[in-house]
């Protein structure tokens, strides 16, 4: 969720405009004698450091809003920075309302996106400084949040975006069943798999040289899920020993994980729910109504129906959360009292290919 903080009572005009039309926690800091009360009541006072106050929200992953000068804000947030692919969105917004400036995370984090919606409700200008929106470059950095693809070389973007930047046409190896979901922005060129490539798509696992290299980009899309039954309290460690195992014997890079689904009686489960953390994605959970309902052929336990109502967990819950359409990449499997099924969503396999070819490779894997 947004936070905006105001430093001045001007500036609960604008930020009450905002969280009017996107979900926000309002904050104030400031102790102008007898205006206190132009404020409305929800702008909850700061009392702690400015820096703690952004350290909170750095820590819950919201994007902040300062209305008020930009140096307050870089001070603000000095201590926090780490990584433009973890950083949350910082933005400015002038008191008047006039001009509003994304900061940090402008393109992975989603800043500018942002700043261009505060401008719609406020009627401010946003002011976008990265170069390649200047040009109307292609932004590699952009193209990958857009399409839920995790950038695993950041160290590459530099010459990548340099080369958009310059006019020339970036080369994108991208395996045919994606490409329907990738499309062709301005600016790029879609070559195969085998082909030399500026970026390549991959849900395989990367080598060493590859998560560190400064030439090529690589990027995983996060399109299978994971659907899990466990024994209760199963060692967090074995939980996330035995997915990377199954996810990496099955040719699959446990970072293409988009999601995690189980039955709702283990929505408290402490190695699920450690393992999504870990990993940074979603773990959902279903009724054992909804699970049965998932269309698809599932091998049925009447001892695990008596348990929780419904004869298979992990490969229905993978199912129902990839989606109508799925299709299985990896059949139940157990070790350690840990079922695991992995499923993609129907969006990405949609090839044309025949069934036979489909067999033929990983869903959502691009060749070396």
């Amino acid at each position: 969720m947004l936070r905006i903080i105001t430093f001045t009572s001007q500036g609960c005009l604008p930020a009450k405009r905002i969280a009017d039309r996107i979900p926000a926690r309002l904050y104030r800091k400031f102790h102008t004698p007898g205006k206190t009360e132009m404020c409305p009541e929800n702008f909850e006072p700061v009392k702690t450091p400015l820096a703690d106050w952004a350290a909170d929200g750095f820590a819950a992953g919201d994007p902040l809003l300062f209305i008020g000068a930009a140096g307050i804000a870089v001070r603000a947030i000095a201590g926090c920075i780490r990584d433009k692919l973890t950083d949350v969105p910082v933005l400015v917004l002038d008191m008047q309302g006039t001009y509003v400036i994304p900061i940090l995370s402008g393109h992975y984090g989603g800043a500018n996106a942002l700043a261009r919606r505060i401008a719609e409700l406020t009627g401010a200008v946003a002011v976008i400084t990265t170069a390649t929106d200047q040009v109307g470059a292609f932004a590699a950095d952009l193209f990958a949040k857009e399409h839920n693809m995790r950038i695993r070389n950041p160290k590459a973007l530099p010459g990548l975006s340099g080369k958009a930047i310059s006019g020339e046409s970036i080369r994108i190896a991208c395996p045919e069943h994606l490409r329907v979901v990738c499309g062709t922005p301005a600016g790029v060129c879609i070559v195969s798999p085998e082909d030399a490539a500026d970026i390549r798509i991959t849900a395989f696992p990367l080598t060493k040289e590859e998560l560190e290299s400064t030439e090529t980009l690589y990027l995983t899309p996060q399109c299978i899920y994971a659907g899990i039954g466990c024994k209760k309290n199963v060692p967090a460690e074995q939980m996330e020993a035995f997915v990377r195992s199954m996810c990496e014997s099955s040719g699959i890079d446990p970072e293409a994980l988009a999601g995690i689904a189980s039955i709702d009686v283990k929505k408290e489960e402490p190695a699920i729910l450690a393992l999504a953390e870990t990993l940074g994605i979603p773990f959902v959970t279903y009724s054992a109504e909804e699970l049965q309902a998932v269309p698809g052929h599932f091998p049925e336990s009447p001892f695990v129906e008596k348990q929780v109502g419904v004869g298979e967990v992990s490969g229905r819950a993978a199912a129902r959360l990839a989606g109508e359409g799925y299709r299985m990449l990896l059949p139940k499997v157990s070790r350690w009292g840990i079922t695991l099924s992995l499923a993609v969503a129907a969006a990405i396999d949609k090839t044309g290919e025949t069934d036979e070819e489909k067999e033929d490779r990983i869903t959502c894997s691009a060749g070396r």
